[in-house]
């Protein structure tokens, strides 16, 4: 009998865990860097949500606009998010999959295909932000850090080493940053990677406590910040209802 592949999104399952749930107070607002085909937002616009989504790729941003352009309470913006700003930096995108396209060149697959933009998230008009979501192939970090005074309540991230070395940070080292910064963290962990725009294997959720995923694995990690005024065991309590049990 073959294994049934088990599904998981994390921001969907922080999303209903956290916010629908009514766990944790918000004013339905989201930021997604590294928006892709709006897989994500997509249910956050459908909810009422005012939604910011940034994506570099002409392609990937050319489509939102043709999909979601009609939302009254979503704004995409067709550039990368990182710690520095500049206007002309290398986009590397590849035929095996859309989905690690990056400014990162990592893959034997990328292809130069065109500059871009990159801004920081403290240059957004507001000053309170209920969640982030990060996905930007290896500079992740680079966008949190980009935060400035902003202070998301919960914010999932991805994480995978064999993107970040290259950058100088582990999984390890980001979850230790988020941690200073206030966030309680749990990691979701998916074993490693076959092949990129595959079938991918999840396998756990657990709170970090100082001991990072495996370094051959990848995944996401959410993270909660302490001003929501909730203890770590009901978040937990909540996320384990969301998220299927190995």
């Amino acid at each position: 009998m073959m294994k049934q592949t088990v599904k998981v999104d994390e921001v969907d399952a922080a999303r209903e865990a956290l916010f629908d749930s009514g766990l944790i107070e918000h004013n339905k607002t989201m930021v997604d860097v590294g928006a892709h085909k709006g897989t994500s937002f997509g249910p956050f616009v459908r909810a009422g949500w005012d939604v910011w989504a940034f994506e570099p790729s002409t392609v990937m941003y050319d489509g939102l606009i043709e999909r979601y352009g009609h939302w009254r309470n979503l704004q995409v913006f067709p550039v990368a998010v990182s710690d520095t700003i500049a206007d002309d930096v290398s986009f590397f995108v590849s035929e095996q999959s859309t989905g690690i396209s990056s400014l990162l060149d990592f893959h034997e697959s990328h292809e130069l295909s065109e500059m871009v933009a990159t801004r920081r998230l403290d240059a957004l008009p507001f000053d309170e932000l209920d969640f982030l979501k990060i996905d930007t192939e290896g500079f992740d970090r680079n966008v949190f850090r980009s935060r400035g005074a902003l202070v998301p309540k919960v914010i999932v991230t991805e994480y995978e080493d064999n993107k970040t070395l290259s950058l100088g940070y582990s999984a390890g080292d980001y979850a230790e940053e988020l941690v200073a910064a206030g966030y309680y963290v749990w990691a979701s962990v998916w074993n490693p990677i076959v092949r990129y725009g595959g079938d991918h294997s999840w396998r756990s959720l657990f709170r970090y406590t100082g001991s990072a995923p495996e370094t051959d694995t990848w995944g996401n990690y959410v993270a909660v910040h302490e001003s929501v005024g909730i203890d770590p065991a009901t978040i937990e309590a909540h996320l384990i209802e969301a998220f299927p049990q190995p």
